[in-house]
């Protein structure tokens, strides 16, 4: 069986340096609270800011869980795993669709995903309570 290549990293030298940084700031500015960010102030009638893997907790929590497994951010693994319990905490009060981006199936991945990212094992199946909703 052939060996798997090894990681070879897209940037050097300054460059590097120069996306550190930026990630860094990224991953500041992405903690603030959400509603002192500029798109909190808009209407949200479909909840997509709030859960969503792109616009929301999900979206955050995969964020900081692999920031956290870069090494470059001890506290990201926290924050990762923060926002993943808001966006769980969010489901009896969002209005949720079977789709991965926005609904339901998208947040029971993130659950496993940033789970595993984070080399936690949980006692019991995250999932349990999204899986009995999709199947009623």
């Amino acid at each position: 069986m052939a060996q798997p290549k090894r990681h070879s990293p897209l940037l050097q030298g300054a460059l590097r340096e120069e996306a550190l940084r930026r990630l860094a700031e990224l991953a500041r500015e992405l903690e603030r609270p959400y509603e002192t960010w500029a798109l909190s102030q808009r209407p949200d009638d479909t909840g997509l800011r709030t859960t969503s893997l792109a616009l929301g907790r999900c979206g955050l929590a995969l964020f900081y869980a692999w920031l956290w497994k870069t090494g470059l951010d001890d506290r990201a693994g926290d924050l990762a795993a923060r926002f993943l319990e808001e966006a769980i905490d969010l489901l009896p009060s969002q209005s949720m669709d079977a789709s991965f981006l926005c609904g339901f199936p998208g947040v029971a991945w993130t659950a496993e995903h940033v789970l595993s990212v984070l080399d936690e094992i949980p006692d019991e199946d995250p999932n349990s309570g999204i899986d009995e909703a999709l199947l009623a």
